[in-house]
């Protein structure tokens, strides 16, 4: 996440940081599933920085839980023979 002061993005940084497309990301916008952009003139938009870090780190944990899980459901191998032996 940002340490620094929160800055605006413009598409293009938006689009690089978090790898979506451009239709990717106004369909999650449109569905309230990423940040909102601003108004910063009349035909101009933009993406809180902050917004957009704590989304990422978001994604990132979502991840991290399906992993653990995945991991936590796994049954652990036995040793010793197999089943007939």
């Amino acid at each position: 996440m940002s340490t620094s002061t929160p800055s605006l993005l413009r598409l293009r940084q938006v689009l690089e940081r978090t790898g979506l497309s451009r239709s990717c990301l106004y369909d999650k916008v449109q569905h309230d599933l990423s940040p909102q952009p601003c108004r910063i003139s009349e035909r101009a938009s933009a993406w809180s920085s902050d917004e957009v870090d704590r989304w990422i780190a978001e994604r990132l944990a979502e991840r991290d839980t399906k992993l653990a899980e995945k991991h936590a459901a796994k049954p652990t191998p036995t040793r010793g023979r197999r089943a007939g032996q």
